[in-house]
């Protein structure tokens, strides 16, 4: 199947790499001439995959593998935003692709939870120019479990064929890898266009355990308490008997789950 990709992205396909986010910056660094606009670096296969923390994400032939290159006219701080612009357009992959009675929620700060369990990968790297005001280019890597899931995760993991009790409708990678791409363009127009506070509200609707309790898992501690809300920014706000605090990066649980 060929792949189809909104107009104004080039596609970069290859078989076999270490790392599309590796990929991306390799060829942004280099201001090569296939990543001068919006691009799509696709792997079938990677051989050093990583999520957030440095995390390894194991990379077999059949899930997909992605890294969204743009160029948004925003600070670092506000490129962060962009985590939850994918987050919606993983969202919308879902929910298109597993089956109708399949629960589907953004989590906390940038997965997707397909009945409980966690089908995907979100990783930002950014870069910008010293002296700059606004960032040089944007890397936003993406991992979908098409076909495989680990089961040596610390949160639950699943797929979206594994999801899907009719198996002769199984998802192929190159029709998620369109369909993502779509729905990642749709949400960043949205995003250069109405600002934050629009993609904010559209990932509030979707999202798991707000007014909930919650475990937060940082590099060094652990915290609990009431999942209040996101802010402005896209920090967790955090209540508890001391006050409401603010969660800039970490892991969230949910004890009743």
């Amino acid at each position: 199947m060929t792949t189809q990709l909104p107009g104004g992205y080039t596609l970069i396909s290859r078989d076999c790499i270490d790392s599309t986010n590796v990929e991306a910056a390799r060829l942004a660094h280099a201001n090569d001439p296939s990543v001068s606009g919006n691009s799509v670096i696709w792997a079938k296969q990677q051989t050093g995959g990583r999520g957030r923390r440095g995390r390894a994400w194991a990379s077999p032939v059949g899930n997909l593998y992605c890294s969204i290159i743009v160029r948004p006219p925003v600070s670092l701080t506000e490129a962060a935003q962009t985590g939850y612009v994918a987050a919606l357009a993983v969202y919308d992959l879902m929910a298109a692709c597993c089956d109708d009675t399949a629960s589907i929620h953004t989590k906390w700060p940038n997965d997707v939870l397909v009945n409980g369990k966690k089908a995907s990968g979100i990783l930002l790297e950014s870069n910008a120019e010293p002296g700059g005001s606004d960032v040089d280019w944007l890397i936003v890597g993406i991992g979908i479990n098409i076909d495989h899931f680990p089961d040596d995760t610390p949160y639950p993991a699943t797929s979206i064929n594994a999801e899907r009790a009719d198996s002769t409708r199984a998802t192929t990678v190159e029709d998620a890898l369109s369909q993502l791409v779509a729905a990642f363009d749709r949400w960043y127009q949205v995003w250069l266009e109405q600002g934050f506070s629009t993609i904010r509200l559209a990932w509030k609707e979707k999202a798991r355990g707000i007014g909930e309790d919650i475990i937060v898992r940082l590099e060094k501690q652990e915290l609990s308490g009431i999942f209040a809300d996101i802010d402005h920014q896209g920090a967790l706000i955090l209540r508890h008997e001391a006050g409401d605090q603010l969660i800039t990066a970490g892991d969230i649980f949910f004890p009743a789950s």
